[in-house]
């Protein structure tokens, strides 16, 4: 066969076309454009609730804040870290078989109004705590802790659904 062969010159893109970039407009399709904002304002809200949360525990509680010692933030974030882990080990591919990838970042999503939502009340709650009995009580620690297990969902579901076999399918 010599490459004056019909065969290998039959409609095959050369050499030069298979090293050559595809122009950006070729690779932004739908898909690729829903997955980059999708990671995008996941992004945002995670850098966010995780720049905002050790802010606020160790902010003082008349300024809005818990006023919180080092150690007692780091005990908080460590078990966010853990639940995290433990949770997305255990249950993030249960639920994105049941439910789909769509419907597990949706929930996660979700879940970040309420992790924002929280910061005015568990401080409102510590002010009420700090005025009746001088001291951070049991409500404000259920607060912090539904929190923390909030937070979870949005980052322990969203960024899993990323990297999920699911996301070839069409709802993109």
């Amino acid at each position: 066969m010599s490459e004056e062969d019909p065969l290998l010159t039959s409609g095959a893109p050369s050499q030069n076309e298979l090293e050559s970039p595809l122009p950006l407009r070729d690779l932004l399709t739908r898909e690729v454009l829903v997955a980059s904002v999708n990671y995008a304002l996941l992004a945002l809200v995670e850098i966010s609730f995780r720049t905002m949360q050790p802010l606020f525990l160790s902010t003082p509680i008349a300024v809005g804040g818990l006023g919180l010692d080092p150690p007692i933030i780091g005990t908080v974030m460590s078990v966010y870290g853990i639940l995290n882990g433990a949770f997305t080990m255990c249950f993030f591919s249960r639920l994105t078989d049941y439910f789909g990838a769509k419907w597990v970042y949706v929930m996660g999503i979700s879940a970040s109004v309420p992790c924002f939502s929280l910061f005015p009340v568990i401080n409102h709650l510590a002010r009420n705590s700090i005025q009746r009995s001088g001291e951070l009580g049991m409500g404000v620690w259920v607060a912090v802790g539904l929190q923390v297990l909030l937070s979870v969902l949005v980052s322990g579901l969203c960024y899993g659904a990323h990297v999920s076999k699911h996301l070839a399918h069409p709802w993109i």
